[in-house]
């Protein structure tokens, strides 16, 4: 005895066999569907996600760029983990600042001063940060300028 799969007739509905040509109650012919094939990817959508979401959207094609996206991956978590160890730092040098450098005159009147050193040192990494941010950015937009439009089109049978 056959064993019935999840194909059904599409004239009477009768559950067919595997291996089913015709249907047996209504005679009509079982239709088989061919798995429609990959459509490709679009140039326009990859450049347009490089711009807005960055190294993210090289997982638009993960296949060929995986390892281009894990670098950018890491080289992002390097930026954002400098950027924090530097403002926690500019943030504890001006809160050890404040606490000795109130100048107060007779009234008690009393103006602030800040930490040059440490909000100059805060600014150079943060536009070091940037710079080395932005970088990554152009490399990741020109990736996929670059690529030509017949590898978004056969996307993922051409490496």
């Amino acid at each position: 005895m056959s064993q019935t799969s999840g194909k059904f007739c599409t004239a009477c509905g009768n559950s067919l066999v595997n291996t089913a040509a015709i249907c047996p109650k209504c005679g009509t012919p079982v239709q088989t569907l061919t798995p429609l094939a990959p459509t490709g990817k679009s140039k326009t959508t990859a450049i347009i996600l490089a711009v807005f979401l960055g190294f993210w959207a090289w997982l638009y094609t993960f296949q060929v760029n995986k390892t281009k996206f894990f670098i950018a991956l890491g080289a992002q978590v390097v930026i954002t983990i400098v950027y924090l160890v530097s403002f926690f730092q500019y943030v504890a040098a001006q809160a050890n600042y404040y606490d000795y450098s109130y100048n107060c005159d007779y009234l008690d009147y009393c103006t602030e001063s800040y930490d040059t050193a440490a909000l100059s040192s805060f600014l150079v990494t943060v536009c070091v940060v940037g710079l080395v941010g932005i970088g990554l950015r152009i490399w990741e937009i020109v990736d996929n300028v670059r690529r030509p439009e017949s590898f978004y089109l056969n996307y993922p049978n051409e490496r």
